[in-house]
């Protein structure tokens, strides 16, 4: 191995994040004026054993600057075993515009509980997310403004994790912001490859013109394959570029847990179609593999080492780039204090977890991932 063969294996993966950086820029950034219209907007959240989440998520529902009599809520009870059925009922009773079903037995899995969700609303634009999810208040409003001026795309709302302290939760809120970013840019060039069921909206049309997900015996993937489905049918997709559309969820609660969902994720990759897609994971896995197959061959052969860094740095610079802008876009440069460390790590995790999710067992919460 020499510095001209890792030269060569870097510059797909630079090439890339140079597209993705390009994207970014891309794509138009729309700021919530006063609407001319609003629509009926349903709000699905599928919920499992949310008991403690569901009274602040409808606290920022009721203080949307938008109005209340168009907006719904669906709560879908995906047979929780806490009390999370009793504070919806309560709920339920207290607000008209919010309402709950419980998925029937023998049935389970989040993305049933779209599809029983949507089913049983009758909005317009459909905004799904998830039960431990907390909304600003322009949340819905710059939904909207994007929604009318883009009525038929799938509209990706941006996802950031709820800030802790700690290095490993800013590390991990570092490692959740670059696929954020990553995602953004791939839809700033047309070629949509990431999204996430926290903040994801369409016009009802279209999550039934991808109505073919439901269909399948993948339990999970709510957010991708519809993505995916929808883009098979030249349906686009874009990213909410605006602040006010970012939602914040939960950060996973340890290690071990961050690692089962990576591989969740990763294991859910082995059903994917899109050449896009899956030349995006190749690229990044391969150059994480054999970056780290360059630094253990360092280790043996010294004057190996600084070639190795050069090439390195050269991912690290074009990481970087699209790291900066997305995270001072949205508040969260404090982050990029562990740029480094973070770019170390990753080669590592997403090595062993690229290689390990194909192989793992995996599970949404009490329900089997796939059946």
């Amino acid at each position: 191995m020499n510095i001209s063969l890792l030269v060569i294996l870097i510059i797909p993966y630079f090439l890339l994040i140079t597209f993705f950086v390009c994207g970014w820029f891309k794509i138009p950034a729309v700021v919530p004026d006063l609407l001319d219209e609003t629509p009926e907007v349903s709000i699905i959240v599928p919920v499992k054993d949310e008991e403690k989440n569901l009274n602040n998520q409808v606290q920022d529902i009721l203080k949307q600057n938008y109005p209340q009599e168009k907006i719904e809520v669906v709560f879908v009870n995906d047979h929780s075993i806490d009390s999370t059925s009793t504070v919806l009922t309560e709920i339920s009773a207290q607000y008209k515009n919010i309402k709950h079903i419980s998925l029937p037995e023998g049935i389970t899995g989040k993305k049933m509980g779209i599809l029983n969700g949507i089913e049983a609303s009758s909005g317009k634009l459909i905004i799904t997310t998830d039960g431990d999810c907390r909304f600003p208040q322009n949340w819905i409003n710059s939904m909207v403004v994007y929604y009318l001026r883009f009525p038929m795309h799938l509209l990706i709302g941006p996802v950031l994790l709820k800030p802790k302290k700690g290095f490993l939760n800013n590390f991990l809120e570092l490692e959740f912001l670059s696929l954020i970013a990553s995602g953004a840019g791939a839809s700033g060039i047309n070629m949509p490859i990431l999204c996430n069921g926290a903040n994801l909206g369409a016009d009802r049309e279209l999550f039934f013109k991808g109505n073919e997900i439901y269909k399948s015996s993948i339990a999970s993937g709510d957010d991708i394959f519809l993505m995916l489905e929808l883009k098979k049918k030249k349906i686009p997709a874009i990213f909410i570029k605006n602040t006010d559309a970012a939602v914040e969820t939960e950060n996973t609660s340890n290690l071990k847990e961050f690692v089962q969902q990576r591989s969740r994720w990763t294991f859910k990759s082995r059903f994917y179609r899109d050449m896009h897609l899956i030349t995006v994971a190749l690229i990044v896995l391969l150059t994480n593999i054999f970056l780290l197959t360059g630094l253990f061959y360092s280790l043996f052969h010294a004057q190996f080492f600084i070639d190795f860094l050069i090439v390195y740095a050269l991912k690290c610079i074009v990481d970087f780039i699209l790291l900066f802008n997305v995270a001072k876009y949205f508040n969260r440069k404090y982050l990029l204090r562990y740029f480094l460390i973070h770019q170390l790590l990753y080669i590592f995790y997403i090595s062993i977890i690229g290689i390990i999710g194909h192989f793992s067992q995996n599970k949404w919460k009490n329900g089997i991932f796939v059946k």
